[in-house]
């Protein structure tokens, strides 16, 4: 037969949650400001060692309310961005 263990926990209140251990990647937020500065036209994206897709995916989320501005088109594997 099994004994049953009590649960140890601990609960506490806490102030603002802590901060966390891996930075946000900022380089969506600055390629969309320098993009804003370029003339209308189509133009390639990349990042080193990041995959165009998650590059995509992450400009997306950012452009939400820029859609008037800005396009995203996968061609072969390759990000390109349209300045309308």
């Amino acid at each position: 037969m099994s004994k049953k263990t009590k649960l140890e926990y601990n609960i506490e209140l806490v102030e603002t949650l802590p901060k966390s251990k891996r930075e946000r990647v900022v380089a969506y937020d600055s390629i969309i400001k320098t993009m804003e500065d370029k003339l209308k036209g189509y133009y390639k994206v990349s990042i080193p060692n990041k995959k165009a897709a998650t590059v995509y995916i992450g400009l997306m989320k950012r452009i939400k309310d820029k859609k008037n501005i800005f396009k995203l088109h996968m061609v072969n594997k390759e990000l390109y961005v349209e300045k309308l």
